[in-house]
């Protein structure tokens, strides 16, 4: 119900701004008469505008990503009870950052019971979708068998995935497991590690992206 009222506003939001650019074009018209092609010009201008804004604002929000905007905002003012809501509801319409980050949430437990076989589940969605921190996290939880049956070779073919698309945890993953026997590390470890190698890449002038992609990352022939 939430949803479909803030459909609404946002509706009522694009329509209300059209409207005053409309009216700012009459009012221009008004001023220029003689000029009947110009009045024809701007009439059909001001009404494809209001179309254009409002399939826009429906699509956005058809999309999910008018909740997802709220669940980032939410998170910043670490309320993550809204962000899981909100996150959750972009997750629903297949929104590949929502379905990433109410995993993420799902995954710690935070504004949300915490539920590794629903975070799996999104996770993947999301991986699916080629979301790059979403092929990392989903292929941890593969690599670990958290909220999953253990798959490494999945797991490290989703991590390779995301390396592939420069992301940065993905390569520190890679070179953390060095060792082909290492074990998968937890996502938070990756993540407080890359902090690590950022700050060395940096003294040297490079970033988390010059970190090279394991041979067996290489993208089948």
């Amino acid at each position: 119900m939430k949803s479909f009222i803030s459909a609404i506003a946002l509706g009522a939001v694009f329509g209300l701004v059209s409207s005053c650019i409309g009216w700012g074009l009459a009012v221009l018209r008004k001023s220029m008469p003689g000029r009947r092609g110009f009045r024809r010009a701007t009439g059909g201008f001001a009404a494809l505008l209001a179309v254009v804004l409002l399939i826009g604002g429906t699509r956005a929000w058809l999309s999910g990503e008018v909740d997802y905007d709220r669940g980032v905002t939410a998170m910043d003012g670490h309320n993550y009870t809204e962000a899981a809501a909100r996150f959750g509801a972009a997750a629903e319409r297949g929104y590949a950052p929502g379905e990433c980050a109410f995993a993420s949430l799902l995954y710690q437990g935070a504004g949300v019971e915490k539920d590794l076989s629903k975070a799996f589940q999104w996770a993947l969605k999301a991986a699916k979708q080629d979301h790059a921190r979403c092929q990392w996290f989903a292929g941890l939880m593969y690599g670990r068998g958290e909220g999953t049956e253990i798959d490494r070779e999945e797991g490290m073919r989703l991590i390779c995935a995301a390396a592939r698309q420069n992301f940065a945890y993905a390569r520190v993953t890679l070179d953390m497991m060095k060792d082909g026997n290492a074990e998968f590390p937890e996502p938070v470890l990756v993540e407080l590690s890359a902090a690590g190698y950022e700050a060395g890449f940096k003294a040297l002038g490079k970033t988390l992206e010059d970190l090279p992609v394991p041979e067996q990352c290489a993208m089948p022939q």
